[in-house]
């Protein structure tokens, strides 16, 4: 199905990519209850609650690989700020920066 006239595809595509991070955002947060419970906790607590999220959609598939990436793009796309404390690495930040202005 082509998309009417005058639309462009990279907006299309944005906008499904955003609906998606809400989607994948509010599961995350409903799992995790990270956004009632981050205050006051130590930078790695983000990155403790995607591994438990991240596990949680893996289920039984035990790819330790895998799961590090997808905690990394989870990061990236659902509060990347708190991602960069963690990670201060300037090849990591740009990397951050590069999966997040790709939704932005």
């Amino acid at each position: 199905m082509k998309p009417p006239p005058g639309w462009r595809k990279d907006v299309i595509y944005k906008a499904v990519l955003r609906k998606v991070r809400k989607e994948y955002l509010n599961d995350f947060n409903q799992q995790t209850r990270f956004i009632l419970t981050r205050r006051s906790r130590k930078n790695e607590y983000y990155t403790e609650k995607l591994l438990e999220y991240t596990r949680y959609l893996m289920g039984s598939n035990k790819d330790s690989n895998l799961e590090s990436e997808l905690v990394f793009f989870l990061g990236s796309i659902f509060y990347p700020k708190h991602l960069k404390k963690i990670h201060t690495s300037s090849l990591k930040t740009a990397e951050i920066d590069n999966i997040h202005s790709c939704l932005y």
